[in-house]
């Protein structure tokens, strides 16, 4: 199957419509552009930030923010060519904003299964905490993406890792009291936090 490239319109049309601000503009550009990377049709765009879901409001249908998600890590035509690092920080600042359990899972297994799973957990995991969490549906997500992690020997070490980071740093403790009753004794010494087993 050859690859079809899209006209320069075509793909002014498609930037616009995600930068338009309007949920139903942006809607047709991620659908187009799901079904542009499934059928071998591409051509150079910029890769959609995070940001573009905001015309949605509170709320990003769960058919959109998928395509979002599937496009950020399929679509293969991307300029400037975002890096790995710009790629994986999109993905989770969109779950972490807009998501839930099925979504929050799909990056997870992204990352698990990213060349270097152990590397792309710490990215993401120092994203989080240098990004901050902004009110309860903020934490819950995150600490879903944490839990997910944790479920994979290939990311697990690495996630342990960084919750030891977050400890010292005192940042989201919520999310370590929750997978705490999780770890093994070894994994909560690694964490180095003073508390009551």
């Amino acid at each position: 199957m050859g690859i079809d490239l899209m006209e320069p319109a075509e793909r002014e049309s498609l930037t616009a419509d995600l930068r338009s601000g309007i949920g139903e503009r942006v809607a047709h550009a991620l659908s187009t552009l799901d079904q542009c990377w499934r059928r071998r049709r591409f051509g150079p765009l910029p890769m959609p930030p995070p940001d573009c879901l905001t015309a949605f409001g509170d709320r990003v249908p769960a058919l959109v923010l998928s395509q979002y998600l599937t496009v950020l890590m399929h679509y293969p035509d991307f300029e400037p060519t975002p890096s790995g690092s710009d790629i994986r920080r999109a993905l989770v600042d969109a779950v972490i904003r807009h998501g839930d359990g099925i979504e929050v899972h799909a990056v997870a297994l992204f990352l698990r299964i990213d060349e270097h799973p152990q590397s792309a957990v710490r990215d993401a995991m120092f994203y989080l905490l240098t990004r901050d969490l902004n009110g309860a549906d903020e934490i819950k997500a995150a600490g879903s993406l944490v839990h997910c992690l944790l479920d994979s020997k290939a990311t697990r070490s690495a996630t342990v890792d960084n919750l030891r980071t977050w400890a010292l740093t005192d940042s989201y403790s919520e999310i370590i009291e929750s997978v705490w009753p999780r770890l093994d004794p070894e994994e909560r010494a690694r964490l180095d936090v003073d508390r009551d087993e």
